[in-house]
């Protein structure tokens, strides 16, 4: 648990990505929050992995999730960061499997951290609007970039 503490830390420091094309009728999604660096598993990685790391995966990120909207719950005025990373109802782990495959199948996002690729698909199957291609083309950016922090920032200048 005090793991974890850093990481949302982090990730609330990072802000998220916004999707784009709202209907003013509709509340905004919240915000998806992403990674960058190396030393993450990318979707070349998920692409060549068996079944078993694929659930354990899909397993960890979203116990992960649930653990994080905990401690958000008891930080005052984190209620939007906690929307983030609350885990849906209803969905499966197939759900997540066949969504990840299918966004980690096109060999353009064979770069993408995993983490990223997740963070959106999440989105996406709870009724959020899927990454478009400028979101997609940061986040490509982002796993070329590595550990480069000129790099990375040049990433985040395109959006």
């Amino acid at each position: 648990m005090k793991m974890l503490v850093p990481l949302v830390f982090a990730l609330t420091l990072m802000g998220g990505f916004r999707q784009q094309s709202i209907a003013p009728q509709q509340n905004a999604p919240a915000p998806v929050f992403v990674v960058s660096g190396s030393g993450w598993h990318s979707c070349a990685d998920w692409k060549n992995s068996t079944s078993g790391f694929k659930l354990g995966y899909i397993i960890g990120h979203v116990e992960a999730r649930g653990q994080i909207t905990q401690i958000l719950g008891s930080i005052p005025g984190a209620n939007q960061a906690k929307k983030s990373f609350e885990p849906p109802a209803g969905l499966r782990m197939g759900d997540y499997e066949r969504s990840l495959d299918d966004s980690c199948g096109d060999s353009y996002n064979s770069r993408i951290a995993l983490t990223n690729a997740m963070g959106f698909v999440s989105s996406r199957l709870v009724g959020g609007l899927a990454a478009d291609e400028k979101t997609l083309a940061t986040l490509r950016c982002l796993g070329a970039a590595g550990d480069d922090a000129d790099k990375i920032g040049d990433c985040y200048k395109r959006q």
